[in-house]
């Protein structure tokens, strides 16, 4: 990977990782290590298990802002490196596809006020608002997504803890 493409994994991945510790999401892992099949990746619990016990608008929200994490690394990009979001059709693959896939497909796994059936127009509705809440914090957290990268690329792989002190501060 060339220098550049390595800084656009950091902020890619670093933005994952800022918007959802700023949601109060776990992260297991991050890193810009390149594997098989990506760059670099987030790793984190599945949202949409493990919370029957608390109740349906939890699982909701951990959903949405699970959705709002996963444009976050696009948004990031936008916002520090200026690149469309979403991205245009004429630039080179990123990995943005499995991005906007993996959001849809978590979207639809709760239902969206207004809908009558899955997929309708207030799916649409619901994942542009999400988007937009996706650049709204990652242009309120650019700094932060900024420095996380610059560990990112230090470290090649951060803990959830070690994205928890960097992001939210020492506990």
């Amino acid at each position: 990977m060339s220098v550049e493409e390595r800084w656009r994994t950091a902020i890619h991945e670093a933005g994952h990782a800022v918007a959802a510790a700023v949601q109060g999401l776990a992260t297991h892992a991050v890193t810009v290590v390149p594997s098989e099949d990506s760059f670099g990746a987030r790793t984190a619990p599945n949202p949409t298990y493990g919370y029957h016990h608390e109740g349906r608008t939890s699982q909701h929200r951990t959903v949405r802002a699970e959705v709002v994490a996963t444009y976050a690394g696009l948004a990031a990009e936008h916002v520090i490196l200026g690149r469309p979001f979403p991205p245009d059709e004429n630039q080179p693959p990123c990995g943005a596809e499995d991005d906007f896939a993996e959001a849809w497909a978590l979207l639809l796994t709760v239902p969206v006020r207004g809908s009558s059936w899955v997929g309708d127009d207030a799916y649409d509705r619901a994942d542009d608002r999400l988007r937009r809440q996706a650049l709204k914090l990652m242009a309120q957290h650019r700094m932060t997504v900024q420095r996380l990268a610059e560990a990112l690329l230090k470290a090649g792989t951060l803990t959830g803890q070690d994205v928890e002190a960097i992001v939210l501060g020492p506990r």
